[in-house]
């Protein structure tokens, strides 16, 4: 891809995508008592899984779901980091799109943690 010196764009949804990655680990970390390696797996899980959905791994399967399920596209992660990066110079409606969808999606899953956080009692306090 020829990105044409948009580096502020690139900047902007490498930002959004570490911002989802750490509100999805404070959302995994805050999930119960589980042991950190259970958190672990189901950390590496939904990532590897978002990315082969997204084509990273295959690179028809983003089209294949695009036709059976586009909703998984518009709500994957992975999916919605590479279609901004592709779209980054043609359709700038479709680039803001994909950034506002990652930001809900980071205030709703810290939101999410920090009231599942917030109601543990401790026995010292």
């Amino acid at each position: 891809l020829d990105f044409q010196g948009q580096m502020g764009k690139m900047l902007v949804i490498s930002f959004f995508g570490s911002l989802i990655g750490v509100s999805m680990g404070m959302f995994v970390g805050s999930l119960g008592k589980m042991q950190e390696g259970a958190k672990i797996g189901i950390m590496l899980g939904i990532s590897m899984v978002s990315s082969f959905l997204a084509g990273l791994m295959n690179g028809n399967m983003k089209d294949i779901v695009e036709k059976s399920v586009p909703i998984v596209n518009r709500i994957n992660p992975a999916s919605l980091i590479s279609d901004a990066f592709y779209c980054i110079n043609d359709d700038m409606i479709r680039y803001y799109r994909n950034l506002i969808t990652l930001a809900v999606m980071c205030v709703v899953l810290a939101l999410t943690s920090f009231f599942m956080v917030r109601r543990e009692r401790y026995d010292s306090i």
